[in-house]
């Protein structure tokens, strides 16, 4: 006969397998096949991101119906889902519902682009336990790795690249290609996750350090010599001198120290590394001009952001609320976009003020400082195997507030916003949980 306790073990793996497989086909999903031409079906829509956006929020609603309201009404992460979902709603039904006589129909389907937070409901629906949140990190590393690796070969042939992804562009001279739109935000995290193991990580991880140091050098590559996104690289460069040089003790900033020369030297020896630092100088160089003489990328950035405000200011300072297709030709909002190329998507921090008001940056800063206190709490009170994870969570955070980013407010990234807001969850319950079981002792 087969113990009871071993039946509950089998149901909790199954049910594990069920719950990362669905994380994993979200993924996919979502980037709409990682962007691949082969996937790209229609002109007008992604029917993959359809897919996922439809199938997160039937699973997702059917747990709210059949599951106990309890579990949700006293989780301060699902309340704040709710608070994005109505800073968000309100000005947009304000701006294009009343005063623009769009119908509820077009609220509705504006605000669809938000469904990945509901996969953090989904995910809180299951019983699971602390070990499930590793296993979801590493199939986070693994999806973007292999896009991410698969970027960097394909940006070495760049006509195959062109003939495979959707889109893909040129700058400083060289193709540019980025992962999937909503993505971003999960190789940034990666990235963060493999530069803290990288430093932190060997006193635990012995011989598998090497993988973490060969994935590091491929995701450096990546952002800094195949995305070569300005504001990333800059926002990158800025974090990391933070985590080594204030968040770190003074032993491991004498062995940072001792590996200054090793890095110097790859640049020197290896000929092609010195794409990274081209890409590092033209950076700062392009985007001083263009700010300098209001033109490029982040001259129209800054007029985007100009115009966008005053749009704000004549809504009473409501907000403009989200974008809708179903808007006419001659409306400012779509003029701006069409005319102009004035992008809110572009404006990170400044699109959710001018989009959806005080209210919006109010909560994000309160969002901000709980989640801050319950990384601090993972990171010193938790279980060992998380404290890499809340690490790179609040060096994440941090890249997005100095990269001046929607953080929150950006419905394609809501997935991700949705899964990092369950890893925060999961971690700091698993600190109760330890300090439940020292107490029973």
């Amino acid at each position: 006969m087969i113990p009871h306790h071993n039946n509950s073990n089998i149901l909790y793996e199954k049910r594990n397998i069920l719950l990362l497989t669905f994380v994993a086909v979200s993924i996919f999903l979502w980037s709409n096949g990682f962007n691949l031409r082969i996937f790209d079906l229609s002109d007008r829509f992604n029917f993959l991101n359809l897919a996922a956006i439809f199938i997160i929020l039937f699973i997702a609603l059917t747990s709210l119906i059949f599951r106990t309201q309890k579990q949700y009404l006293s989780n301060y992460y699902f309340w704040c889902i709710i608070g994005i979902l109505a800073a968000t709603t309100f000005p947009t039904l304000f701006n294009l519902v009343l005063t623009k006589g769009l119908s509820f129909r077009d609220l509705i389907a504006a605000e669809l682009t938000f469904s990945g937070l509901f996969i953090f409901i989904i995910l809180i629906s299951f019983k699971t336990n602390h070990s499930f949140v590793t296993k979801i990190n590493t199939t986070l590393i693994a999806i973007t790795s292999i896009n991410v690796l698969a970027i960097v070969l394909l940006s070495l042939v760049p006509n195959m690249a062109d003939s495979i992804f959707v889109k893909t562009s040129e700058r400083f001279e060289r193709i540019r290609i980025g992962v999937a739109t909503g993505l971003g935000p999960m190789v940034h995290y990666v990235f963060f996750y493999l530069l803290v193991m990288c430093i932190e990580g060997a006193q635990f991880l012995k011989r598998r350090i090497i993988p973490y140091f060969l994935s590091f050098i491929v995701f450096t590559w990546y952002i800094f010599a195949v995305e070569m996104g300005r504001r990333t690289i800059v926002a990158i460069l800025a974090v990391t001198s933070y985590y080594l040089f204030i968040r770190m003790d003074g032993v491991k900033k004498f062995r940072i120290i001792l590996l200054l020369p090793f890095i110097i030297a790859f640049f020197v020896i290896i000929p092609q590394s010195s794409i990274i630092l081209d890409s590092i100088q033209s950076s700062f160089i392009t985007a001083t001009e263009e700010f300098q003489y209001g033109e490029g990328n982040v001259g129209i950035r800054v007029f985007g952001i100009e115009y966008y405000m005053n749009l704000f200011k004549e809504s009473g300072y409501i907000g403009i609320g989200m974008y809708s297709n179903k808007l006419s030709s001659s409306d400012v909002f779509n003029l701006g976009r069409e005319a102009f190329s004035y992008n809110p998507a572009d404006h990170g921090i400044f699109a959710v003020l001018y989009q959806f008001g005080f209210p919006a940056i109010a909560l994000t800063l309160i969002f901000l400082f709980h989640i801050f206190r319950d990384l601090k709490v993972i990171r010193f009170q938790g279980l060992p195997e998380h404290s890499p994870i809340a690490m790179a969570i609040h060096l994440y955070l941090v890249f997005s507030i100095i990269g001046l980013l929607a953080i929150f407010w950006k419905p394609v990234e809501s997935l991700w916003v949705g899964i990092m807001l369950f890893l925060i969850w999961r971690m700091n319950e698993a600190v109760y949980e330890i300090q439940d079981d020292k107490y029973y002792e």
